[in-house]
């Protein structure tokens, strides 16, 4: 099954505790992320199967909250110039943990996986990046 979107995001996260588990391809058009977790969120976790396949053009996963993680088995991959990565955590983004299996592609420039911790001096931010895959 395959979900398009033009110009907003396939799913927001914007509860605790939400596990997202895709089979499929997810693909959003124009300039947001295909999948986004709100900043607050904490313990959303995303599943990415084997078969699953995340596409945006500027970003396939946007995380901002707190205790989050990813798990890919799949593809995840950009579709154009990545704004600010194919997987992105910004500066208040808190104790996520990536898992790479499989692919996560910047496609036509950009990076796979941008981390930015922290948001001013003396911010105390972690993350546990695990790849046993390809990131492009």
């Amino acid at each position: 099954m395959t979900s398009t979107v033009d110009g907003a995001p396939i799913v927001v996260v914007a509860n605790h505790d939400v596990t997202l588990e895709n089979a499929g391809t997810l693909l959003t058009t124009g300039v947001t992320q295909t999948v986004r977790v709100n900043q607050g969120t904490t313990c959303a976790t995303i599943k990415n199967a084997a078969t699953g396949r995340i596409e945006a053009a500027p970003r396939g996963v946007n995380f901002v909250g707190t205790y989050e993680v990813l798990n890919n088995d799949g593809v995840i991959i950009g579709t154009g110039s990545q704004r600010n990565g194919t997987v992105d955590a910004d500066g208040t983004a808190n104790n996520f943990t990536l898992n790479n299996i499989i692919v996560m592609d910047a496609g036509v420039a950009g990076s796979a996986v941008p981390l930015q911790l922290g948001t001013a001096d003396g911010d105390v931010r972690s993350c546990t990046a695990v790849n046993d895959g390809t990131l492009a």
